[in-house]
């Protein structure tokens, strides 16, 4: 089992997390310092390790930045671990609680794609899309081309499962957001398998927060910096200097 452990700031500087009790954030950074190569960790001899109260299990269980393998939640799965940490192949040891893990990612993806599908026109909306039939609702995209054997603007761009991202909605995300934006955006939803997320409506909400944490940690970063400039001619500096030393 590898020995160095990650953080990701999207996930430990953001309102959510940081609105945490102290002693909630600080197990959780140790779950992952203490987490198998599969994410998954004793929470409750984590826990006893710095001696904080139970409500912290609880705490990071209702904010899901861990999943319970067992109804005592004495283990759980680190729900952000992929995003931050990935092992190498010839180092990776498979978790004794692989079977845990495994019901339980498959019940989250459940759970996440009824809950984006429910909310996907709604989010649509508010982003500022048009919703139109098989934007949103229906995943089923024509695949066809146009008379002229050209692919057509709607062909899928991006797929997961029978989900897909076509062409113009992708072209209408890039006018909207910088590209790089995006991209990370659409890979990060293929690469972890969020079922019910790659659609015009998830992507661009995400996006928004994205770009709002960026904003907001600039703001902070340059919260300081506000000292005018000053221009100074250097060569009057310098003939004074060298009066004041003759006289």
């Amino acid at each position: 089992m590898a020995n160095r452990r990650m953080t990701s700031k999207d996930v430990c500087a953001t309102s959510q997390f940081l609105t945490m009790p102290t002693s909630a954030q600080a197990l959780y950074h140790l779950m992952v310092l203490e987490a198998d190569d599969e994410g998954a960790v004793e929470a409750e001899l984590a826990r006893r390790k710095i001696n904080v109260r139970r409500d912290s299990i609880q705490k990071l269980i209702d904010n899901e930045y861990i999943l319970p393998l067992d109804p005592e939640c004495c283990t759980a799965w680190i729900r952000h671990w992929n995003d931050m940490n990935r092992i190498k192949s010839d180092r990776f040891h498979q978790s004794i609680y692989h079977d845990q893990l495994q019901q339980v990612r498959s019940k989250y993806e459940v759970e996440k794609h009824n809950n984006c599908s429910c909310s996907s026109e709604k989010a649509a909306v508010s982003a500022g899309f048009d919703v139109l039939p098989g934007d949103i609702l229906d995943p089923q995209v024509s695949t066809g081309k146009d008379s002229s054997g050209k692919c057509s603007d709607s062909e899928p761009l991006f797929t997961l499962g029978k989900e897909t991202l076509t062409d113009t909605e992708y072209k209408h995300l890039c006018a909207r957001y910088s590209r790089d934006m995006v991209d990370e955006t659409i890979n990060r939803i293929i690469r972890n398998s969020y079922f019910g997320c790659l659609n015009i409506a998830t992507v661009s909400q995400w996006c928004e927060e994205a770009a709002a944490r960026k904003k907001d940690g600039s703001l902070r970063r340059n919260s300081f910096n506000n000292i005018i400039p000053q221009h100074y001619d250097m060569d009057l500096i310098e003939r004074k200097l060298m009066t004041d030393s003759n006289s």
